[in-house]
């Protein structure tokens, strides 16, 4: 029964990092797209003048040199690799190198968590990004349907 369970949890981690994966390159996607439509050619310039949400600008501020920006940036690199080392740690029998550096389970915890805080602040930003260009699309589809109407 636990080997069922087990398998069950594997298949729906590895789903839900699959689904993570594909949003990453969709996000890719949709903002090179949007780079090559905007006037500047930078893919932080966002469409139609719109102003994005000041959370979305606190996190690329300064080239995200921000405390969001910081976070996001942590979150992005440190939570897949923060997960592999603690599933590995706790279904080994040997020792880490974080168990010597940080002297305290706890605090790694504290870091992979706040690593998690920063990736889903990442995938806010991703979904607003990918909700831009879609909304573009649909803008630009609208103008020439009234062009075309004239």
């Amino acid at each position: 029964e636990s080997v069922k369970h087990d398998d069950k949890r594997l298949i729906l981690k590895v789903c839900c990092w699959t689904a993570l994966i594909c949003f990453e390159w969709i996000t890719m996607v949709c903002s090179q797209c949007n780079q090559a439509n905007s006037e500047s050619g930078h893919w932080k310039d966002f469409q139609r003048g719109r102003k994005a949400p000041f959370w979305i600008e606190a996190v690329f501020k300064n080239n995200f040199r921000s405390l969001l920006g910081t976070i996001a940036i942590f979150g992005l690199f440190v939570a897949p690799f923060g997960s592999y080392v603690w599933a590995a740690d706790r279904s080994s029998k040997t020792t880490w190198p974080w168990r010597v550096l940080l002297d305290s389970e706890y605090a790694a915890l504290l870091l992979i968590r706040s690593a998690y805080f920063g990736r889903l602040l990442c995938v806010g930003v991703e979904c607003w990004l990918c909700l831009e260009y879609i909304s573009g699309l649909i803008h630009h589809d609208e103008l020439q349907n009234k062009q075309k109407r004239r």
